[in-house]
C-alpha cells in the first residue's frame, strides 16, 4: 500500500490531531457535494494537521477534518475561480471547485503555491491526476500520480519539478510538523 511508502519516507506523528474515521470523511464528502480520493482520507487520517518540511520546502496538507483546513480549502478554490473569472489565474483549464468536475485544492507550500486534484471522468478517483500552481512562477504543472504518489516522489526527491519550487532545497531533515 502506498501510505506505508510515505511513512517510510516521513514518519507520521504519534498522535496526529484533526483525523477522522472512513464514516466521517463519506459525510463530509456529501457536505461539499464532491467526491474526493481514498488516499486524501487516508493521507488525513494518518498525519492529522500539520506540514511535511522537507529541507526548506513545507507543504501543509488541507485536512479536510480540520474546520480551519476545509474553510480554507472552500476559500482556495473561491480565490481562484474569482480570479479565473476576472482573468487573473494564468489559464486554469479546468473547472474548479463547486463546480461539476470541478478541480479540488488539496495542499499548499510555503511559497503560495497550491496542489490541487484533477477529477477525470471514467477514471478511479485515486488515480486522478495532480495540478501544482507555482504562483512565483506563474506556472501549472501537471503530474499523472496519484496524491500519495506524487508526495512520495516529491520527498524522495525522484519528481521532475521543472521550475516549480525553484529556490526551494529538498536537501535536509523530513519530518511532519503536527499543527
Amino acid at each position: 500500500m502506498l501510505i506505508e511508502e510515505l511513512m517510510q519516507v516521513i514518519p507520521p506523528p504519534t498522535n496526529p490531531r484533526n483525523t477522522g474515521d472512513f464514516g466521517k470523511w463519506s459525510r463530509l464528502q456529501l457536505k461539499l457535494k464532491a467526491l474526493l480520493p481514498d488516499e486524501y482520507y487516508t493521507v488525513c487520517a494518518t498525519y492529522g494537521s500539520g506540514t511535511f518540511r522537507v529541507g526548506s520546502l513545507e507543504l501543509s496538507i488541507l485536512n479536510l477534518f480540520d474546520p480551519r483546513h476545509l474553510k480554507g480549502a472552500k476559500n482556495c478554490a473561491e480565490i481562484t475561480r474569482q480570479n479565473r473569472d476576472s482573468g487573473f489565474t494564468f489559464g486554469i483549464p479546468f473547472r474548479i471547485y463547486p463546480e461539476p468536475e470541478g478541480i479540488f485544492p488539496w495542499a499548499e507550500d510555503c511559497d503560495g503555491g497550491t496542489f490541487w486534484i484533477v477529477p477525470q471522468v471514467n477514471v478511479h478517483p485515486d488515480s486522478w491526476q495532480i495540478l501544482a500552481f507555482d504562483r512565483e512562477a506563474s506556472r501549472l504543472y501537471i503530474y499523472s500520480l496519484s496524491m500519495i504518489q506524487f508526495l512520495v516522489k516529491l520527498f524522495s526527491s525522484e519528481l521532475q519539478r521543472g521550475g516549480i519550487w525553484g529556490g526551494q532545497s529538498l536537501e535536509g531533515e523530513k519530518k511532519f510538523i503536527k499543527k
